[in-house]
């Protein structure tokens, strides 16, 4: 079932390449990779903040996003997101389905870079 070398889904292929346009403009140091369960990861340096691909369980196209905690209890005002299984402790979120996926695209790629670019700021230290 982990197999980072099965081809992607048509889906996965078509959310793929509007993240990777979008992104590639938006923040050009940022990568889109294959991880070793063959989920397309969203990268920057060595953080992850974005991954898709098929649930093992269910064979749906999962697509989660890491969020601050704030930002992660108002994307969650959405009834189309959920706590990301597994990852929500740490403010990841995850919608399903191709289609809410594709309703929902704007806003989760706003979502993406402005959770990215926050999330990757230099922490001021306090004095």
């Amino acid at each position: 079932m982990f197999d980072k070398d099965r081809p992607l889904s048509k889906e996965e292929l078509i959310l793929k390449e509007k993240f990777e346009s979008f992104i590639k403009s938006k923040l050009p140091e940022a990568s889109l990779t294959r991880d070793g369960f063959g989920h397309v990861v969203l990268k920057y340096k060595k953080k992850s903040f974005f991954l898709m691909g098929i649930s093992f369980e269910t064979g749906i196209l999962n697509l989660s996003l890491k969020a601050d905690k704030i930002s992660q209890f108002e994307i969650l005002k959405n009834k189309n997101f959920k706590v990301a299984p597994y990852l929500g402790h740490h403010g990841w979120v995850q919608i399903q389905e191709f289609n809410l996926i594709k309703k929902e695209l704007n806003y989760i790629l706003e979502i993406t870079l402005s959770e990215t670019k926050k999330l990757i700021k230099p922490k001021v230290k306090k004095k």
